[in-house]
């Protein structure tokens, strides 16, 4: 439902506010970064609603739906009031789901994003990004945040889904890791 809500635009008429789809889009990422960052994704299939994932998270396999990145048609006969009930109580279990996974692998949350990487819609690598300096310890300077902001934008094409998730830098795990997840770091 948060995935979902992520990808539809802000209609008054239909009382969905920007603000409500802008939280649905952060908590979205912070999941993504979190499953990306850890090589928790197991299973991916693409299908005419979206794109199904499957990662296994503390023995339990948990799987999601995002819509396609295209335009959303915001049929009449839908009862949107329903389904923003039904979001107030994800968006409070998603964001705890967070607040306990991002805990779990010793970061802060919610995460504390690069103001200039979030107006460049690169929220996906702002995440990881504060990841790895929260990892090393260690600040970035503004000559190399300034290189590699140029270096985005000549790699990374428009408005294209996923194109920041190669960005992702292999960064090695203090626990020990099982056979599967030793694969899927392999994987992308």
């Amino acid at each position: 439902m948060v995935h979902l809500f992520a990808s539809l635009p802000a209609i008054e008429r239909e009382n969905i506010q920007a603000e409500r789809i802008h939280n649905c889009r952060g908590l979205s990422l912070e999941w993504q970064a979190y499953i990306s960052r850890t090589y928790k994704l197991r299973k991916a299939f693409i299908s005419v609603k979206g794109i199904y994932y499957q990662a296994e998270l503390e023995g339990q396999k948990v799987t999601w739906l995002t819509p396609h990145a295209l335009q959303q048609v915001m049929p009449q006969n839908v009862d949107y009031k329903i389904m923003l009930t039904f979001l107030e109580f994800y968006e409070t279990l998603l964001g705890f789901v967070n607040l306990r996974l991002y805990h779990s692998i010793k970061l802060k949350y919610p995460p504390i994003l690069d103001p200039r990487l979030k107006a460049l819609a690169a929220d996906l690598y702002a995440l990881t990004r504060y990841a790895d300096a929260k990892e090393r310890a260690i600040g970035v300077n503004d000559e190399e945040s300034e290189l590699r902001l140029a270096q985005l934008q000549d790699q990374l094409p428009a408005n294209e889904p996923g194109a920041l998730m190669h960005l992702v830098e292999n960064v090695a795990d203090d626990n020990e890791d099982d056979e599967k997840t030793i694969a899927c770091k392999t994987l992308f």
